[in-house]
């Protein structure tokens, strides 16, 4: 994740799809990264383990959700 910004921002929740090799959805799940914020140009690594994938997964989709 890398801030772009010069204003310190929120870190959003990662959203995780496995698709298969037609782009069906087989899997999704939300995941929290330790930092809660990050400062102004900083870039802060994603570390992510996905275990048991389905065995037909082909794809794995990332993007960002806001935190409720």
């Amino acid at each position: 994740v890398y801030n772009r910004t010069t204003d310190e921002i929120d870190i959003p929740v990662v959203h995780i799809e496995i698709l298969d090799k037609d782009t069906v959805l087989l899997q999704s799940q939300n995941r929290d990264i330790e930092e809660e914020t990050a400062a102004p140009q900083a870039r802060i690594p994603l570390n992510l383990e996905i275990r048991n994938p389905a065995p037909t997964a082909k794809y794995v989709y990332l993007t960002f959700i806001n935190k409720d």
